[in-house]
């Protein structure tokens, strides 16, 4: 793999850092990478949360109106006959 310039002059600097310093780097530098990819999976779910109130709203403000007299035929008759 090669590396870009920016990669390059970062290895380079944490190279001349003592080695303490270039474990904190390390560090930093997982911490960032983990938060990332968190903060990727909250505003998915986020998103999602987001789109489904929205859709809940919808439906509480105009309810679906479902016509179900095509299962009358299958009900049985109110006096049980």
């Amino acid at each position: 793999m090669q590396m870009n310039m920016i990669e390059q002059a970062i290895l380079a600097a944490v190279h001349e850092l003592p080695k303490q310093k270039q474990q904190e780097v390390l560090d930093f530098s997982l911490f960032i990478k983990n938060n990332i990819t968190n903060q990727i999976d909250e505003s998915a779910s986020s998103s999602f949360r987001s789109v489904f109130r929205r859709f809940l709203k919808e439906v509480e403000q105009e309810p679906i109106d479902i016509d179900t007299a095509i299962f009358d035929g299958e009900r049985e008759t109110e006096s049980g006959i």
